[in-house]
Formats: structure tokens, C-alpha cells, sequence
């Protein structure tokens, strides 16, 4: 089973992203021209295109395998996003006989 990302979920790292973009660019926009509203300008047509951009490079990422594993019983989730979480042995395997005794 490959896992995926939803639409929903590319959608939010799309905007979360986005926003650290947008205050980093308007940032270095306004301290380099003085000028708010070249900063803004600059920043609006930047990050509207970079949002797209962005969001269609995310999906066009769906298609490409290298890099993605696979969830089973021979690979163990690890990581803060699992904590707590444990995998269930396949029956017969040598884990399941252990925890039986």
C-alpha cells in the first residue's frame, strides 16, 4: 500500500508554507526598496504565482515512486508522528509466538 497524500492535505502545506514565504519576502521587499506598497506589490505577484507553482509541483510529486516506502509488517513506523502507536505482528510470525508464551 503506497501512501498519499490527499488534496487536503497538499492544499495545507501549500498555504502554511506560503506564509512563512510571504513574511520573509515582504520583509527583505520593504528593509531593500523603503517603499510599502513596492514591497506589497512585489510580494502579491510573487507569491500568487509561487503558490501555484508550488501546489502543482506537489501533485506532479504524486506520480513519482522513488523515495516512498511501504507500510507492512516488515517495516516499522518510527518518528514523533507515531509515538505510542505499536505494529501488529502477522500471525505465525516469531513476534506473535513470543508474545503467546
Amino acid at each position: 500500500m503506497l501512501i498519499r497524500d490527499s488534496r487536503g492535505r497538499t492544499l495545507a502545506k501549500t498555504i502554511v508554507y506560503r506564509v512563512v514565504a510571504v513574511a520573509l519576502l515582504a520583509g527583505i521587499t520593504y528593509s531593500y526598496t523603503g517603499s510599502a506598497g513596492e514591497a506589497t506589490t512585489i510580494t502579491v505577484l510573487f507569491n500568487a504565482v509561487g503558490t501555484i507553482a508550488y501546489y502543482g509541483l506537489e501533485r506532479l510529486w504524486e506520480y513519482v515512486q522513488w523515495g516512498r516506502g511501504r507500510l507492512g509488517s516488515s517495516v516499522k513506523p518510527v518518528g514523533p508522528f507515531f509515538a505510542g502507536t505499536r505494529a501488529t505482528p502477522t500471525p505465525g510470525s516469531p513476534k506473535a509466538e513470543s508474545e503467546v508464551r
